[in-house]
């Protein structure tokens, strides 16, 4: 916990000492402002290791920064979070009486409500976060937008107990209006779409029937029409390709809008993917290869860099050109994620080994994670992998570990456990884990996704390894029956996703 309390300042310190370029009215002063700045960069550095003595120090003489251009109030404010966060390493309370203080002022800097709402979600003061966050929306957008979409969402998925209900909802309420304006390219359908089933959970069908029928993000709307509760919301003649097509027109629109960001590039091409344009999104991915390497690069390089490598080798897998779809996956697995190798990307590699009958090669990717930490999903994914790579191999008595695991931990990951069970021909065991998720609101929908049918691709790729496994549970009478239960599949008129 203290070292993401401490990352929480350091991210606001590495801001501004980043940011902290001298406007041309305040040329005078560019040395004392750069050598302020420099004085940042180290107490950033400090705070990341956790050394406090050292940032307290750094930040005492830019507490009184005097002059008068923003870039000084800058310097003076992350400063000031320095001092806050190391504060709440030893008095979280003390430190979130002050921050509450501050950010009580008219002129309090975002980076203080920032650090407030870091502080009581790492501290799991739940309610008090889901109350800084609507504070944060009388009269506070422009900090409400700076907070990361993917954190904040993440924030709503662990409210995932009962009585975390109501502050789920205020948070999806925040989160879906038009107040909230995150500079991200992800559809707030993502939102949206989550709300929409708590209000048909409430018996407000009418609210939820508003929001479902404005979904305009082509996966939600997909999901929205196998979902057992929403799907009556939505009109029968929902043209799924339109609105794919409607989708990857907005993603351009984004790009001209942000042509410093490689996110909308990304989304862009993920929707070309599903009308069955893989040509087309990677020549849109590539264009802007120079400003990957270095040249004009993109200001959110660090992040989408591996989510970049993902979309090529997804693209290259789609036109049956499986080796440069594994060179595309194996650069991306090589980019940093959390100071380390990209685990998502080695997992995704690892995967599709295993699908294009490389399971030797898929044992050897898997190494690169030993030692290394993992969430839980993940985890699920590297032993999913290993076991049904064992299970080519020959070798299923060196997976039952791992099948173990699959089974003790199906809630990070159930379809991961199913295509355990299908690698190991135990097709009886499959069906009933499927008829049982079939029956649980929070799951159906990913089980009919599989369940259902689609366009056939541009080119035919490698049988995956549990294909006539699906096939066998798609004629299973009790998995038909389960199915239909649910509210049925459907055939769609676009592509699944590779990954």
């Amino acid at each position: 916990m203290k070292r993401k309390l401490a990352h929480a300042a350091w991210t606001a310190v590495a801001t501004a000492s980043l940011g902290a370029a001298v406007p041309a009215q305040a040329k005078s002063d560019m040395v004392r402002i750069a050598e302020a700045a420099d004085r940042l960069r180290e107490m950033a550095a400090a705070l990341e290791r956790l050394d406090c003595k050292s940032a307290r120090k750094l930040a005492r003489p830019l507490l009184d920064f005097q002059a008068d251009t923003p870039v000084d109030a800058d310097i003076r404010q992350a400063a000031q979070a320095a001092e806050l966060s190391c504060k709440a390493l030893d008095d979280p309370n003390g430190a979130l009486a002050d921050l509450h203080r501050l950010t009580r002022l008219d002129d309090s800097p975002d980076m203080m409500w920032h650090l407030r709402f870091a502080i009581e979600t790492e501290l799991g003061m739940k309610d008090a976060a889901v109350t800084t966050i609507e504070e944060m929306t009388q009269g506070r957008g422009a900090a409400l937008n700076a907070l990361s979409f993917p954190d904040l969402f993440q924030f709503v998925l662990r409210l995932d107990d009962a009585k975390d209900k109501p502050l789920r909802k205020r948070m999806l309420i925040v989160m879906s209006s038009s107040g909230y304006q995150p500079d991200t390219s992800i559809p707030m359908d993502l939102v949206r779409y989550r709300l929409a089933e708590m209000l048909v959970e409430e018996g407000k069908i009418e609210e939820a029937r508003a929001i479902v029928t404005g979904l305009e993000n082509s996966r939600e709307v997909i999901d929205a029409s196998l979902h057992p509760k929403l799907r009556g919301l939505l009109p029968n003649d929902v043209d799924f390709r339109a609105i794919a097509e409607k989708s990857y027109r907005r993603q351009l629109d984004n790009m001209v809008r942000n042509p410093d960001r490689l996110e909308p590039i990304i989304y862009a091409a993920s929707e070309l993917h599903r009308l069955g344009r893989p040509q087309e999104a990677l020549d849109l991915l590539m264009a802007p290869a120079p400003r990957t390497e270095g040249e004009n690069p993109f200001t959110d390089l660090d992040e989408q860099l591996n989510w970049w490598w993902d979309a090529i080798a997804s693209s290259h897998f789609m036109l049956g050109k499986a080796d440069a779809g594994f060179e595309a996956l194996k650069k991306g697995g090589a980019t940093a994620e959390n100071e380390g190798l990209n685990v998502s990307q080695i997992l995704n590699l690892a995967m599709i080994q295993v699908r294009y009958g490389r399971p030797a090669d898929a044992l050897e990717t898997l190494k690169a994670m030993e030692g290394r930490s993992r969430s839980p999903y993940g985890e699920m994914v590297l032993r999913g992998a290993r076991s049904c790579a064992l299970a080519r191999l020959e070798r299923p008595g060196e997976a039952v570990a791992d099948l173990d695991h699959l089974a003790k931990h199906e809630k990070d990951g159930f379809m991961l456990h199913l295509d355990g069970l299908l690698c190991h021909d135990r097709i009886d065991d499959a069906a009933a884990l499927l008829v049982r998720k079939l029956e649980e609101p929070d799951h159906a929908v990913g089980v009919l996704l599989a369940l259902s049918s689609y366009e056939d691709p541009p080119v035919k790729v490698p049988q995956s390894i549990n294909e006539a496994g699906w096939d066998m549970l798609k004629a299973r009478p009790e998995v038909r029956a389960a199915a239909e239960r649910a509210g049925g599949t459907r055939r769609f008129p676009i592509q699944p996703g590779l990954f």
